[in-house]
């Protein structure tokens, strides 16, 4: 009994490590430069802990930072990625102060979940089936509406986490990318069979 709890303690000590190797990620590309790699190389660690569960610790830094550098040459993606979240959040902030008519903001709502549900999808694709940015993107898109019931899921999550950022931060500093990791790793390639 007491082995099985010590294993679930340093398990979930991992995770919270891989976590915490996605924020230096982002750190280390500014944010900005940083949001393609730090996913890609996040899924890969999660998955490579998932494949070989006899895995060290140590292992889990290299795995992370070879993966990062791997993708790390997608800085204008990145950037473009980074750039529509932060042109959409600012347009939904500035027409909530506005308090202009919410078909608006709702309008931008839609397209913000969008960019994040592609997003999600074309990560998991660049990182598991093509090495084409595009191809992975165009992928992801077409995925959105064609698997209803893993967008919905992400989508819940992305409410979740906003929930959980805006009443707990360290929470969701530790919980955020481990959760949307774990649930790229293990629900995605089950449902997406292309």
């Amino acid at each position: 009994m007491n082995n099985k709890i010590a294993g679930l303690v340093i398990k979930l000590y991992h995770y919270m490590l891989v976590s915490f190797y996605f924020w230096l990620g982002l750190l280390k590309g500014i944010f900005i430069y940083a949001l393609i790699p730090a996913l890609v190389a996040l899924y890969l660690t999660l998955d490579h802990m998932k494949q070989n569960p006899e895995y060290a610790e140590s292992e889990l830094k290299q795995v992370y930072q070879q993966n990062y550098k791997k993708y790390q040459h997608h800085k204008l993606s990145s950037f473009l990625i980074s750039f529509m979240f932060i042109l959409l959040a600012t347009v939904i902030f500035f027409l909530y102060k506005a308090e202009a008519n919410w078909i608006w903001i709702g309008i931008v709502s839609y397209f913000s979940l969008l960019l994040y549900t592609t997003v999600s999808y074309a990560t998991f694709y660049f990182a598991f089936k093509t090495n084409e940015i595009k191809t992975s993107f165009a992928l992801g898109f077409v995925s959105v509406v064609k698997n209803l019931s893993i967008t919905v899921s992400i989508v819940v999550l992305f409410v979740l986490m906003l929930w959980l950022a805006f009443y707990n931060l360290i929470l969701f500093i530790v919980l955020s990318p481990l959760l949307f990791g774990l649930m790229v790793v293990y629900v995605f390639p089950k449902k997406l069979h292309n």
